[in-house]
């Protein structure tokens, strides 16, 4: 069955002229296969407060098969993807309160279809009672809840959008901000002023002189610099009446250099970004062992392939062995994706193994040249939870990225046990496939007198994965005695194989999987990286690309006249060439193609690139002297002083203006000549040699052809 007709939950379909709901998109909010129903909620209502409607399985079935029901999407609101903003304390705690109140509602399936079944349930009420809360405000957060996919992120609050952003307003008489906290009263501490118009231009100044420089100081020291140059007068002033001067403070210096001048400005004059550092937490569950159907738990692992590898840019340079990452559903035994590269085990592949994990695979595999259909592979999936361990997923930015799509499980240490699955997958791998090729070491250690298997290594890393996707594929069709246990097999007739397994159970909606769109999944889980935009492309790595954007909004041009900036991008580690790039914040991901400059990196591993740069490199720290050049060098010196000889040995010039005119004649003499030496058969030429006036040049021109002809003669 394709995906476009499968009702996941999570997923959004568009409805058009069906009896007894609206027109518009409706996300799957809950399915119950024993009840042959579905909750459907209303995502495209922008003011009323809607509760889910309730639909029979088999009148959607036939909608969708009439084209009555569609597949479709829904954006998130991009302030939901800003990772930054949602993590910080204050929407933390707001999310999880709101997530707090409305937790045994979305929790509990059977009120989910209460409210679903009738209008006036009284679900709601008797909740709002029990928290003393309103009873709009709890219809409110499930609308956000239902409306932006069903995590906790989708309650966050819209700050950006309120309060009158980018207005100024106009200070009065009365200081504005929370005065000092004094915990005694034997200091008056100062007031402070309000910034005014006139206080604006200096900050402004200051800010452009001290700050947005090539030499760019700190903020503290462009501000002292700022009130020394423009605020002297005050400060003599103060100094004088022993009172404190009438100078912003530095919160003040701070606020308004953000007012005043946009980000990309300042990042674009001072050519660096600010990094911002986190707090950590760590995840100490583990998954449950109960994971019966597809999406309950996925295991993620890495192992070092029983392979050497060589250089796409030179197969007699071997480039070590690679990191395998796989993710395998735990119930189903499917490989739902996987990673290889030459990093070692980290977030950093794990994030891109993540990522193939949760998107199509069709053009994955087309990439490696290995051509399937969504059939042989129909995982783009998101699970309940993440069994992993601590290596990858116990630092902040996982936390940040992951956690927001699902629940993260952190195994104990030194519990391979815990993740036998997916360590089973990485054996069947090796029997099957490693271990047969040139270059392998079998996963024994290399014994004295053996041939070292990195000298025996043939294969690129491209084609170590086009020999793991096609593994991969007959692996998922390959029957395992574990599935055998399966009813829904059973009842159908089907092998037990993965792919069997996982299918018969989608189609039964007896899954925890979920679907998120493209834009989500790479906006969390994509390498977040900054290339540059330049005079010659939007470069990252040696790296040029172009994009729509670039085009439209000349950025090329700019860059060459203004300086370059910084962009925020993301880019595919698994092929270079697959590169997003944010135009602003309030844009989407925008994807790029590689400009003619770099068209070498087409369809290219990011190794690759690395090894292009090491090349670049070593080449130029290797720079080759001849003797040649010595000569060379020697020659220039000799020359130099005879002519300088030659000159002393000139007839002086009478004025240091005869030296420039008359140069066409001179030029003209010049010529005729050199070119008179060069023809000495001529009767001019002649006539000067019988006078004892041709030149030495054209003498010894003259004995050199006479020997040759000479020579030729005898032989």
């Amino acid at each position: 069955m394709k995906e476009k007709t499968l009702l996941t939950i999570n997923s959004v379909w568009k409805a058009l002229d069906i009896e007894g709901i609206p027109n518009g998109k409706y996300r799957v909010i809950e399915i119950w296969p024993d009840l042959e129903c579905l909750s459907l909620f209303k995502v495209d209502e922008e003011k009323k407060i809607l509760r889910p409607v309730l639909m029979n399985l088999e009148h959607v079935r036939k909608y969708i098969d009439n084209k009555d029901l569609t597949y479709s999407e829904y954006q998130i609101p991009n302030y939901q993807l800003d990772i930054e903003y949602i993590n910080s304390k204050k929407i933390k705690n707001l999310k999880n309160k709101r997530y707090n109140s409305i937790k045994d509602i979305i929790e509990d399936s059977e009120a989910i279809y209460k409210i679903s079944l009738r209008e006036r349930s009284g679900i709601l009420s008797a909740h709002s009672k029990k928290l003393g809360v309103n009873r709009q405000t709890i219809g409110r957060l499930l609308n956000l809840y239902w409306k932006f996919g069903q995590t906790k992120d989708s309650l966050i609050p819209a700050y950006s959008k309120s309060g009158g952003p980018k207005k100024e307003r106009t200070a009065g008489l009365a200081k504005r901000g929370a005065p000092i906290k004094k915990k005694t009263e034997a200091f008056d501490m100062p007031v402070g002023i309000n910034v005014s118009d006139v206080d604006k231009d200096k900050i402004k100044k200051g800010i452009k002189k001290y700050y947005l420089s090539q030499n760019a100081k700190k903020m503290t020291k462009a501000y002292r610099d700022t009130v020394l140059e423009y605020y002297a007068e005050e400060i003599k002033i103060a100094k004088k009446n022993s009172c404190e001067p009438k100078v912003p403070s530095l919160n003040q210096f701070r606020y308004w250099s953000k007012k005043l001048f946009d980000a990309d400005v300042v990042i674009r004059k001072r050519t660096n970004d600010g990094d911002y550092q986190r707090n950590k937490r760590g995840l100490t569950s583990f998954a449950s062992v109960n994971d019966t159907v597809p999406g309950s738990c996925f295991e993620i692992d890495a192992t070092i392939a029983d392979v050497h590898i060589v250089s796409a840019f030179n197969r007699n340079h071997s480039i070590g062995r690679p990191t395998i990452y796989s993710i395998t559903d735990k119930a189903s035994r499917m490989i739902v994706g996987f990673h290889v590269s030459l990093y070692n085990a980290g977030w950093k592949p794990a994030r891109q193994a993540l990522l193939n994990a949760f998107r199509d695979k069709v053009e994955y595999c087309k990439k490696y040249g290995v051509e399937i259909s969504y059939d042989d592979w129909p995982c783009h999936h998101v699970p309940r939870s993440l069994l992993c361990d601590r290596g990858e997923m116990i630092w902040e930015s996982p936390e940040k990225t992951a956690v927001p799509l699902m629940k993260v499980d952190i195994a104990p240490p030194y519990r391979a046990d815990f993740k036998a699955i997916v360590e089973r997958r990485f054996g069947i791998l090796n029997e099957e496939l490693l271990h047969e090729l040139e270059g392998t070491t079998k996963g024994s250690i290399r014994k004295r007198g053996e041939v070292n298997p990195a000298e025996k290594a043939l294969y690129t890393l491209d084609e170590i994965i086009n020999f793991l996707l096609k593994e991969v594929i007959s692996h998922n069709k390959k029957q395992f005695d574990e599935l055998a246990y399966s009813a829904l097999l059973m009842e159908k007739g089907l092998a037990p194989t993965p792919i069997n397994f996982w299918r018969v159970h989608l189609e039964e909606y007896r899954h925890a999987l979920r679907v998120y769109d493209e834009v989500e999944i790479l906006a969390r889980l994509s390498p977040p990286i900054k290339a540059s935009v330049t005079k010659r492309g939007i470069e990252y790595d040696d790296v040029l690309f172009t994009c729509e954007s670039a085009i439209a909004n000349n950025w090329f041009a700019n860059a060459r006249n203004h300086g370059q900036w910084k962009i925020e991008a993301r880019q595919d580690v698994e092929k270079c060439d697959v590169f997003y790039v944010k135009p602003d914040k309030s844009s989407n991901f925008e994807k790029c193609t590689l400009l003619p400059r770099s068209k070498i990196f087409k369809n290219k591993h990011i190794a690759d690139v690395y090894y292009f740069q090491d090349y670049k490199k070593y080449h130029d720290k290797n720079e080759n002297f001849d003797t040649f050049d010595i000569e060379k060098h020697e020659n220039k010196k000799v020359v130099t002083k005879n002519a300088k000889e030659a000159k002393k040995n000139a007839p002086k010039n009478k004025t240091k203006k005869e030296k420039i005119i008359n140069i066409r004649e001179r030029r003209k003499r010049e010529i005729e000549a050199r070119e008179n030496e060069n023809n000495p058969w001529d009767a001019k030429s002649n006539k000067r040699r019988e006078n004892g006036k041709v030149s030495s040049s054209v003498l010894s021109m003259l004995e050199a052809v006479t020997e040759d002809n000479t020579s030729d003669s005898n032989d």
